[in-house]
């Protein structure tokens, strides 16, 4: 943050990707050895990692060195499934819409398109 907030000249492309790049590859360490801290503390073998995070390839990759240095199982849904559930909110409020059903908050919720539920 200081680096961004302190620095004199203008950003040009290599250092904005530089700096991505860097919080990218701070955060997927973060991440990982904390779960390596839990999988130890709890004497567990095996992660997952799911949400839109799990589609991030910098966190995949480091979670895979770990599991390989650590020797613990590692679970990761394939890049598809590794949607925001925000998005996929909107996107089946927004196939509901266009079907013209509507319905209350105590709606069932499905993990696949509500289409499908629909016959469509």
């Amino acid at each position: 943050m200081h680096s961004v907030r302190d620095r004199k000249s203008p950003w040009d492309e290599k250092a904005l990707c530089d700096l991505a790049a860097s919080f990218q590859a701070a955060v997927a360490d973060v991440l990982v050895d904390k779960s390596v801290a839990a999988l130890k503390k709890l004497n567990r073998r095996s992660l997952v990692i799911t949400g839109g995070v799990a589609a991030n390839s910098g966190l995949r990759k480091r979670a895979e060195e770990s599991a390989k240095k650590h020797g613990f199982s590692l679970y990761i849904p394939p890049l598809a499934s590794c949607t925001d559930n925000a998005a996929m909110i909107a996107y089946a409020g927004a196939k509901l819409l266009q079907t013209k059903n509507s319905s209350t908050i105590a709606a069932v919720a499905y993990s696949q398109s509500p289409l499908n539920r629909l016959g469509k």
